[in-house]
């Protein structure tokens, strides 16, 4: 059950849902596609709170690898979720890894196969690069009011380009997610971003997630997440 909720929770991050309308642009362009080469390695640490009817803080790392990428722009990569320790009612407890995912993602980040049963609500990461594969530009917002055809899970509220700054694009969103069959209140996602310009390597992630619908019927108040490349 923990290591599921773990999963969870980094589905938030590691998988995707497209689907976007972009208005006209003005300025400077900037890309956010992934470019994916093969052998390229990438580790992110990150971190969790979980407040609700079961809080918790977790920390682990995502090691992620690529090992093919396709004419089409996607690619093959092995994930693992490693070095991971929880922490409740004042105890921390080390919970053994998930075995290795191996996983196959379209040229925006969207994950298929098995993984993607993980999905909690689509990775904003991915949902962003594929609502602005013609670029953005700062200042500019991209409403979004999506419905997946699959999962049935609907999408909507803002991402914006706050500005370039360093060598790294710094994106905000503020979107809610409605899950197929919940009725109630939809859960809310406000959070930053900041891509690399030139590698398009994702660096920072900082979401704030509330009314959150966990697995099994379980509910979060809000879970809070950080997530930073190690280099």
């Amino acid at each position: 059950m923990k290591i599921k909720m773990l999963l969870y929770g980094a589905g938030a991050l590691c998988l995707a849902m497209p689907g976007f309308a972009s208005p006209m642009q003005t300025g400077t362009v900037y890309s956010l596609t992934p470019i994916y080469k093969v052998g390229q390695e990438l580790k992110y640490k990150t971190a969790m709170t979980m407040d609700g009817q079961m809080a918790m803080q977790m920390a682990f790392n995502i090691d992620e690898k690529t090992t093919k990428v396709y004419p089409d722009g996607s690619a093959d990569m092995s994930i693992n979720l490693i070095g991971m320790t929880m922490t409740m009612n004042g105890q921390t407890m080390s919970p053994p890894a998930p075995p290795e995912m191996t996983v196959h993602v379209s040229k925006y980040g969207a994950t298929s196969g098995a993984a993607a049963k993980i999905n909690m609500a689509g990775n904003i990461g991915a949902m962003i690069n594929e609502g602005l594969g013609q670029g953005i530009s700062v200042g500019q917002s991209v409403k979004i009011d999506n419905t997946d055809p699959k999962s049935k899970t609907h999408v909507y509220g803002t991402v914006t380009c706050d500005g370039v700054k360093d060598g790294l694009i710094n994106i905000s969103e503020d979107l809610k997610i409605q899950l197929k069959g919940n009725s109630g209140t939809p859960m809310h996602v406000v959070g930053t971003e900041s891509v690399d310009q030139v590698t398009h390597v994702l660096q920072h992630v900082k979401s704030t997630m509330t009314h959150v619908q966990g697995p099994q019927g379980m509910t979060f108040s809000k879970i809070t997440t950080t997530m930073d490349i190690v280099k």
